[in-house]
Order: structure tokens, then C-alpha cells, then sequence
């Protein structure tokens, strides 16, 4: 892992920065790649402690998945923070339930890893232009450009 002096860390050897309103998942998949590594395997070896697999790590991000990217990339908490759907508490809904359905957020339905619903809607469109998920493709409602 390279070492930058201005930040007096070192950070994952083929860091990219997130794209602006990129789910973290989205970005967990981009980075694995860039590291020409599994997903699960680079989850295994980064974040021994974290279960991704069983649970809507979007929408229930811990503190020890945060520090472990604080840790290893250069971004700063506030941008960490915005990685997960957690960011849109008090702009989009004023209690997030992290166990529980919380309005407006569309559930995974996770139950044995298996997911049941379709918690994530995307733009096909969108998608062509840059190859990455967007947080208000998981949202109940998302208007991000005119139709007609």
C-alpha cells in the first residue's frame, strides 16, 4: 500500500475515489475490481470483521466498516458517511431504521443472504454513461432527469 505523506497514512494501492452519490456497495465492487480481486475476497481480507454478504451493509453501515475505509483511503468521514443511505436522515426522512423498513428507502429483503426484493431500481441509461449505482436508485422515488 502506498504511503502519502499528507495525510500520513497509507491507503489501498489502486484507490479510486467514489463518484458523487455512489451507493458504498457500488463502490466496494469498483474498488475489488481495480485490485483485479474478487469482491469477496477483497471483503474477506479488508473487512475480516464485517458480514457484507447477509445484510444491507447500505442501508446498516457499523463503525468498524468506516474506520476500516477512514483507515485505508483518503477520504474523510463526511464523505465516508455519504457513501451509505444513513446520509439521507433528516433530509428525506427523519428516523432511519436500521433493522426495520425505514420510509422511502427500498428493502433488500435479505434473509439467508438471499435477497427478496428488488431494493435497488436503476437507470439503464444512466448506467451506459458511468458504470455505477447510484444512492437514490434505492430510494422509493428518484427523479434524476426528465422522461420526456
Amino acid at each position: 500500500m502506498p504511503f502519502i505523506s499528507s495525510l500520513n497514512k497509507n491507503i489501498w494501492a489502486c484507490y479510486i475515489p467514489p463518484f458523487p452519490d455512489e451507493l458504498f456497495t457500488s463502490w466496494f465492487f469498483r474498488i475489488a475490481q481495480e485490485h483485479i480481486v474478487k469482491s469477496h475476497s477483497f471483503g474477506k481480507y479488508y473487512f475480516a470483521k464485517q458480514q457484507f454478504w447477509n445484510r444491507d451493509v447500505d442501508n446498516m453501515p457499523n463503525d468498524y466498516l468506516k474506520r476500516i475505509i477512514f483507515e485505508n483511503t483518503p477520504l474523510e468521514y463526511s464523505a465516508i458517511e455519504n457513501l451509505f443511505l444513513t446520509s439521507y436522515e433528516a433530509k428525506l426522512f427523519e428516523n432511519h431504521n436500521p433493522v426495520g423498513i425505514t420510509a422511502g428507502i427500498l428493502p433488500l429483503g435479505i434473509h439467508h443472504r438471499k435477497r427478496k426484493h428488488n431494493g435497488l431500481l436503476y437507470c439503464p441509461l444512466c448506467l451506459e454513461k458511468k458504470t455505477f449505482f447510484k444512492k437514490q436508485w434505492r430510494l422509493l422515488i428518484s427523479n434524476s432527469f426528465k422522461l420526456f
